[in-house]
C-alpha cells in the first residue's frame, strides 16, 4: 500500500472490507506484519449489511427465511 502510494501508482487506498474482515488488521499493519488480509472482496459484508450485523459473511451463508 505505501509504495503505490509513494510511487503514485495510487492516489488512495480502501481498506474498509479488510477491516470488516479483521477487525485487528490496522494494528498489524502498524506493528510492522506484511501479512494480506483475509478479505477476499466478496462483498458478502454489504450484502447482507442491510438485514444482518456488519461482518464477513465469507464461506457462510444466511439462513432460509421463514
Amino acid at each position: 500500500m505505501e509504495a503505490a502510494l509513494f510511487n503514485g501508482d495510487a492516489d488512495a487506498v480502501a481498506l474498509s472490507r479488510p477491516f470488516i474482515a479483521d477487525p485487528k488488521f490496522p494494528r498489524k499493519i502498524a506493528g510492522g506484519a506484511t501479512a494480506l488480509s483475509r478479505c477476499i472482496q466478496c462483498n458478502l459484508c454489504l450484502f447482507y449489511a442491510p438485514v444482518a450485523p456488519l461482518k464477513c459473511y465469507h464461506g457462510k451463508r444466511m439462513p432460509a427465511a421463514g
